[in-house]
């Protein structure tokens, strides 16, 4: 981001955290330092999870929406979390109480393991040569699950929501 001319505020993860595993808590104080600085700086924030504007347009706009959660963290789905530390970021987070998510508007939810997700995310590299994360990894291997099963036949979009640049210094391959 830096280079591409933005200000990268680094937030200092919690005492007794593992360096490069994100926990609820470490995003709690990257939420708290957002909030510190738009109020001070009084930005905008373009916050996926609470901007209406952003549900309206996929409501509007796109088709029928399913939850990618990760396997024994679908907590979106009502499941118990026995698997926190999983490694498809930005999701399974227990992010319950989001504002603009409301159950008669998801359509399903599709859960992911670790290794599909990390898998799909190399053969996504190696097929298409498109860089991303292991959340990315997760929407893709969500899609295939949908087509390979009720949604034989049909389309599926989904996203690619980062690239692959914070894992490279990831010590599992």
């Amino acid at each position: 981001m830096a280079a591409l001319g933005a200000e990268v505020v680094l937030v200092e993860q919690l005492p007794n955290s593992m360096p490069g595993q994100v926990s609820c808590g470490d995003l709690e104080l990257v939420e708290a330092k957002t909030r510190k600085l738009v109020k001070s700086r009084e930005a905008f924030r373009a916050d996926q999870f609470q901007l209406e504007g952003n549900f309206r347009a996929y409501y509007l706009n796109t088709g029928r929406e399913f939850i990618v959660e990760p396997v024994g963290a679908a907590s979106l789905a009502g499941k118990a979390v026995t698997n926190p530390d999983h490694r498809i970021q930005g999701g399974g987070y227990s992010k319950v109480n989001l504002q603009y998510l409301k159950p008669e508007y998801i359509n399903d939810f599709v859960e992911v393991t670790d290794e599909e997700a990390t898998e799909t995310t190399r053969e996504l590299a190696k097929q298409e040569g498109i860089f991303a994360g292991f959340s990315s990894g997760a929407n893709i291997a969500a899609a295939i699950q949908l087509l390979n099963g009720p949604l034989k036949g049909k389309t599926v979009a989904t996203t690619i929501n980062d690239s692959g640049l914070k894992y490279l210094t990831s010590t599992s391959s």
